[in-house]
């Protein structure tokens, strides 16, 4: 088993309760990515914690979603409850890969995850979305 599939076996997510058709050691996921297409506009919802141990689910979300040449890319990050380095440099590298025409948002950051975005410096390359005001972004 590898260290990935083994960290992901045994991690409960935060906020998970017992569920009744739940099978024992088994658990949600810590993260779950998600792709929406609307025409040639990509919003990769994020969910959970993106750390060493789960980033990979994300990068390959990124990943396909570069190879489409999307004009638009939001990353909706409502429902990101943690975000490290790792995360931050996948983000950025798809901000490096995609066309410099083809903006990156980042939509509704928890306010923790909105601290390390502005810290680490990634909220100046992408253009963070507050809820509200998504009609502001570049299109």
């Amino acid at each position: 088993m590898s260290l990935a599939a083994w960290v992901t076996h045994v991690m409960v997510p935060p906020g998970s309760c017992w569920r009744e058709n739940a099978v024992l050691g088994r658990h949600d996921p810590p993260l779950s990515v998600e792709c929406r297409w609307d025409d040639r506009r990509a919003t990769v919802v994020v969910c959970g914690e993106v750390d060493f141990a789960t980033v990979g689910i994300l990068a390959r979300q990124l990943d396909e979603v570069a190879c489409q040449e999307p004009e638009r890319l939001t990353v909706d990050l409502g429902r990101t409850s943690f975000l490290d380095a790792a995360g931050l440099r996948v983000i950025a590298r798809a901000r490096r890969v995609l066309a410099p025409s083809c903006p990156v948002l980042l939509r509704s950051p928890t306010r923790q995850v909105r601290m390390v975005l502005e810290v680490s410096g990634l909220a100046e390359l992408c253009p963070v979305e507050e809820p509200g005001r998504q009609d502001r972004a570049p299109r």
